[in-house]
């Protein structure tokens, strides 16, 4: 059987229509595309902005640090000045953690140390090592380290450690003062200012540790603190003609009870004739007594006031005392006779002793009956 012959054109159009319904088919189920190219049955998606992070560094309360509040407060500038001098350590610690309590001098304060001392206008003339150590020496003694210390908290009598090493006594009445180891007293002027690292109290007083005072006021002598008081020259002759003023020549500490011209006058009246003066002390018995009574004067330490106790001291004359007692809040001295001596003066420092003037000549036991 013969086949019939198809035409390539007719295949082609039966592959195009097929194309065609196929297409057709497939676009009924496809999602509408708008003009703009997105599909309006999708859901959008949206992005979300990041959350910020949250600063690592807390934010403080705005309260300064003690450095912060001295160099922000008009009455300090001085201060900040004698700071920046010195050592960095001590702006460390005012500046640090570590909890404080400052006791700052004013400009007041400076000016008024500045002129005490011979050759320094301003703080610029500490310029070498040693002038700057002093300077760091003395604001360290205005600085307490590891307490906050209100005004409430202070308690009489008190003693406070000081960055310095030296302590400073508290004593509490109406106001607060701080008693210096330089015999200073020194008041609060105000109740002090809460800083972040403690409190910060203001004073219009230098604080003098000793070890810097005795760099800018040598102390005398005690022979020189005897020949230079006039109310002593009565006691420095006595001194001279008994021959010992080698006792207070050497580095031994030692304190004097020394009695004014007045307390030697009155033990010439009580001798009567033929005592005027002590060139009337002439033989070897009267000497001795002399000698007698001037060692009763002495004993082999350094007794200031601060360390008065009642109790008996002992002199350098041997076998002899005298004996402190308590009379209200102050001491008096009793010795052999029944006249107490009264203070006039206490407190007058040397480099090898202290001195305390009183009203009357200590009599030992043994010169009694020479006095009587």
């Amino acid at each position: 059987m013969q086949q019939k012959y198809k035409h390539p054109f007719f295949s082609l159009v039966v592959i195009i229509l097929t194309l065609l319904l196929t297409n057709c088919s497939s676009s009924d189920d496809s999602p509408e595309i708008d003009d703009k190219g997105s599909n309006p049955d999708q859901e959008e998606v949206v992005d979300e902005p990041q959350e910020e992070e949250e600063d690592n560094n807390e934010e403080g309360d705005g309260t300064p640090n003690a450095y912060e509040y001295i160099t922000q407060t008009e009455d300090y500038h001085m201060l900040s000045e004698a700071l920046n001098k010195v050592d960095a350590s001590l702006t460390e610690l005012l500046s640090g953690e570590i909890m404080i309590t400052f006791f700052a001098p004013t400009d007041m304060a400076f000016s008024d140390f500045l002129e005490s001392i011979d050759g320094y206008d301003s703080l610029d003339d500490f310029d070498d090592a040693s002038e700057i150590e002093l300077l760091q020496a003395i604001l360290q003694y205005h600085l307490l380290r590891g307490n906050a210390l209100f005004s409430e908290d202070f308690l009489n009598d008190d003693y406070l450690s000081s960055e310095h090493g030296e302590e400073i006594k508290v004593k509490v009445g109406e106001s607060i003062y701080l008693e210096t180891a330089s015999h200073q007293s020194i008041e609060l002027i105000d109740l002090g200012s809460e800083v972040a690292n403690g409190v910060v109290y203001g004073v219009n007083e230098i604080l003098w540790p000793t070890s810097v005072r005795d760099v800018f006021f040598p102390k005398p002598t005690l022979k020189e603190i005897i020949v230079d008081n006039e109310d002593l020259q009565m006691f420095e002759e006595a001194m001279m003609k008994a021959d010992l003023f080698n006792l207070v020549e050497g580095e031994e500490a030692l304190t004097i009870f020394a009695p004014n011209n007045q307390a030697v006058e009155l033990l010439f009246d009580i001798l009567g004739d033929p005592y005027d003066d002590f060139d009337d002390f002439q033989n070897f018995f009267e000497l001795q007594v002399l000698n007698d009574i001037l060692l009763g004067h002495f004993t082999n330490q350094r007794l200031l006031s601060t360390d008065f106790k009642e109790g008996v001291v002992e002199t350098l004359l041997t076998n002899d005392s005298i004996q402190l007692v308590k009379e209200g809040e102050d001491f008096a001295i009793k010795d052999a006779s029944e006249i107490r001596a009264y203070f006039n003066i206490k407190d007058v420092e040397a480099k090898n002793g202290v001195v305390h003037i009183i009203d009357k000549i200590l009599l030992p036991q043994k010169v009694l009956q020479f006095v009587e």
